[in-house]
C-alpha cells in the first residue's frame, strides 16, 4: 500500500476526522475548547476534502463517530473497528502545580511549607502523595517531579514507592489517593 493509498484509507481518515472536530471547535471558540461544547454530541464523518479537490466520502457516516463524553472519556468507531480513550482539554489539564495547590487545599498547608526541608509528618505525607500523583497523572520525568518538590529523583522514588505500600497496607493512605484520583479525572481540581 502506498503512502498516498494509506491516508485515504477510511479508519485513517476518520482519526484525522477526529482531530479536526477539535480543531474546529477552537476556531469555533476562539481558543480552547469548552468540554461543553464537544461533548455530549456523537461527531460523524461525513467527507474529506483533499487540497487537490479530491473527495473522500464514507459510505455510511454513521459506522464513523466519536462521542466524547462529560466525564472525560471518549468512544470511537471506525467501520467495524471500536476503541476508546481518555481526552482533557488545556483548560483542565493535570499538571504538577494544579496537583500541589489540590493536595496543600485538602491537607490545609501552604505550598511553601510542602517545598520545604522539613521532615514534619504532617507535611511529609502530602509532599508524598502530591509527589505520587505528579508520577501517575503528569508526563514528567522523576527528575522534574523531584525538582519541582525541591527534592531529588531518588526521593521523589521513595515517596512514590511508600504511597504505594501504603495503599495496600493502610487503608486510610488508600482513601486519602482516592479521593485526589477522583478529583483529578473528574476535572474537579
Amino acid at each position: 500500500m502506498s503512502k498516498q493509498d494509506f491516508f485515504r484509507t477510511p479508519s485513517i481518515l476518520f482519526l484525522v476526522a477526529v482531530f479536526l472536530v477539535v480543531v474546529n471547535s477552537v476556531s469555533r471558540t476562539g481558543g480552547i475548547p469548552d468540554p461543553e461544547d464537544i461533548t455530549g454530541e456523537v461527531w460523524k464523518w461525513h467527507q474529506t476534502l483533499y487540497n487537490n479537490d479530491q473527495k473522500s466520502v464514507p459510505s455510511d457516516p454513521s459506522h464513523y463517530t466519536v462521542t466524547f463524553n462529560p466525564n472525560g472519556t471518549l468512544n470511537i468507531r471506525a467501520d467495524c473497528n471500536r476503541g476508546g480513550g481518555a481526552f482533557l482539554t488545556e483548560g483542565k489539564r493535570i499538571t504538577i502545580e494544579a496537583i500541589k495547590k489540590l493536595v496543600c487545599k485538602y491537607y490545609d498547608v501552604s505550598i511553601e511549607d510542602v517545598m520545604s526541608r522539613s521532615r514534619k509528618q504532617n507535611l511529609v505525607r502530602p509532599r508524598q502523595i502530591a509527589i505520587y500523583l505528579a508520577r501517575n497523572y503528569t508526563d514528567s520525568p522523576l527528575q522534574s517531579i523531584g525538582k519541582s518538590f525541591n527534592r531529588y529523583h531518588a526521593t521523589a522514588l521513595h515517596s512514590i514507592n511508600c504511597i504505594e505500600r501504603g495503599i495496600k497496607q493502610n487503608s486510610s493512605i488508600a482513601k486519602q489517593v482516592g479521593f485526589f484520583r477522583e478529583k483529578l479525572e473528574s476535572g474537579k481540581f
